[in-house]
């Protein structure tokens, strides 16, 4: 049986659960879902709706606990803290699974997997590699960080061969890195997993890493190539289909897809900063942009509403 595993706190509630579910609508037998959250009561009234699926057998809420940890890099970023919960991973997961994929929440599944993701799991057992991950083929990173093997991999998607993991302790070795190598940490764990194997896995298969990032200039052509193509789509990029700017690039339509699914409205707009927010939106309906979506009058509600909600909340804490 497949099994499957997030990190994530509750500002991803939502995208996580999104994820979740795009998951099993493209199931064909069931699997194991763990989910290592910072605040799982938060996560429960989603969680009864993921348990009445019949794709599922089981899914374990863990609470994460390892609070005495510097986790650098993460002020005004896009990321938080549950970014590096996979790294303490065997202090939740039962040891009796032989292997798990372990999925970013701005990860999301749009075709079906398990003839795919079986035959790459038998692959990953049968090497000496512990983990299956998708190479970025970029320069920049393995030389910034000094890496030997000249490679570096994007861990939005993982394929784990626990066993390995487990009699390797990889968790006391990450820790080592956080510690020793704090200020290097641009791409926060994603840099300490690429720190400790350094070039030592297996390439995972394109389709379940495919990369997009809501850079606006995106063809028709490119979405063609995506649903052909992918079967995991990763937002890896920093406007997410959620973001004021991101939702506007052609390939946001796939989350938008699942949520309005899921949620009945066109689209999810979260507000990290207000200022910002009303920038790109104005910059958006005067440039006519917002034209290019669906549903325009939508985005501009959608946007107000978060400016003057996080401006509430601004007042309450002040």
């Amino acid at each position: 049986m497949n099994n499957f595993v997030y990190c994530f706190d509750e500002n991803y509630n939502i995208q996580g659960y999104c994820s979740i579910m795009s998951l099993l609508k493209n199931c064909e037998k069931k699997i194991n879902i763990y989910v290592v959250h910072q605040n799982p009561q938060t996560f429960v009234e989603f969680a009864k709706i993921i348990k009445s699926n019949k794709f599922l057998d089981n899914l374990k809420l863990y609470k994460f606990e390892n609070k005495n940890y510097d986790f650098p890099n993460l002020k005004n970023k896009h990321v938080s803290e549950a970014t590096y919960y996979r790294l303490f991973l065997d202090q939740y997961l039962p040891t009796d699974i032989d292997s798990f994929i372990y999925l970013d929440a701005d990860a999301f599944f749009i075709n079906k997997f398990t003839d795919l993701v079986n035959t790459e799991i038998e692959k990953l057992k049968s090497s000496n590699f512990t983990i299956a991950a998708l190479d970025s083929k970029t320069d920049f990173n393995y030389k910034r960080l000094g890496l030997k093997n000249g490679r570096y991999f994007n861990a939005g998607v993982l394929l784990v061969d626990y066993k390995k993991w487990l009699e390797k302790k990889v968790s006391l070795s990450f820790m080592e890195i956080l510690k020793t190598r704090n200020n290097d940490l641009m791409f926060w764990d994603q840099d300490i997993l690429n720190i400790y194997f350094d070039g030592n896995f297996y390439n995972l298969d394109e389709s379940l890493n495919f990369n997009v990032y809501g850079d606006q200039k995106s063809s028709k052509e490119a979405l063609s190539n995506i649903i052909n193509n992918a079967v995991i789509i990763h937002y890896s990029g920093k406007y997410k289909p959620w973001s004021p700017k991101g939702v506007l690039a052609k390939e946001s339509k796939f989350f938008n897809t699942i949520y309005k699914e899921l949620f009945n409205k066109n689209y999810l707009i979260v507000n990290i900063f207000s200022t910002n927010t009303l920038k790109i939106l104005l910059s958006n309906i005067f440039s006519f942009r917002i034209l290019k979506l669906d549903h325009p009058i939508s985005y501009i509600y959608l946007s107000l509403s978060s400016i003057i909600n996080k401006e509430k909340i601004k007042k309450l804490q002040n």
